[in-house]
């Protein structure tokens, strides 16, 4: 009769196997967190900044089409909410009905408006040409690690760049 040896029986894994994948998983759930909450809040900031860049395009384009004034207002806690409208009262009172809206965003958490350069809470589009009549500046929005600034010209040239710490996809300042 012949005797097998114990190896011949194996299946499965041995104790070291099997704690050797442990440490490993455990090893990349525990740098994983940083990573995702990095990756988070930069996505939510550039796509507030994007999302706030279209909206100014919009309201440019719009006071040329429509020939007439447009003004883009920024209010809220922590310039939360940006609307869009050709309403002057609305603007003087910073109390717009939703019918005085043609657009609007709201800027959700974790993105926060840091500072704001302009001269007033808002900024007023000519019509014909579309330019923000003497109303050029910029506008820091941020998340606990990321800052990206988006720059209204007074040629009328809209852009972001990023303020701090780099960020895929959005050129620095």
């Amino acid at each position: 009769m012949v005797r097998k040896s114990r190896f011949e029986y194996k299946s499965g894994f041995s104790l070291i196997e099997l704690l050797i994948s442990i440490a490993i998983v455990a090893i990349l759930l525990i740098n994983a967190p940083p990573s995702y909450i990095n990756w988070y809040q930069q996505t939510k900031l550039k796509n507030a900044a994007g999302e706030l860049s279209l909206l100014l395009h919009q309201a440019q384009r719009q006071a040329v089409t429509q020939n007439r004034p447009i003004f883009v207002m920024l209010n809220g806690p922590h310039s939360a909410r940006v609307i869009v409208t050709t309403d002057i009262e609305c603007i003087i009172q910073e109390v717009c009905s939703p019918a005085q809206i043609s657009k609007q965003l709201r800027i959700d958490k974790p993105v926060k408006v840091e500072s704001k350069s302009f001269s007033r809470s808002y900024i007023r589009f000519a019509p014909s040409t579309g330019l923000p009549d003497g109303m050029a500046g910029s506008l820091v929005m941020r998340t606990n690690d990321f800052r990206i600034k988006l720059i209204v010209s007074r040629l009328g040239r809209i852009r972001t760049c990023v303020a701090g710490k780099s960020i895929a996809g959005v050129p620095l300042c």
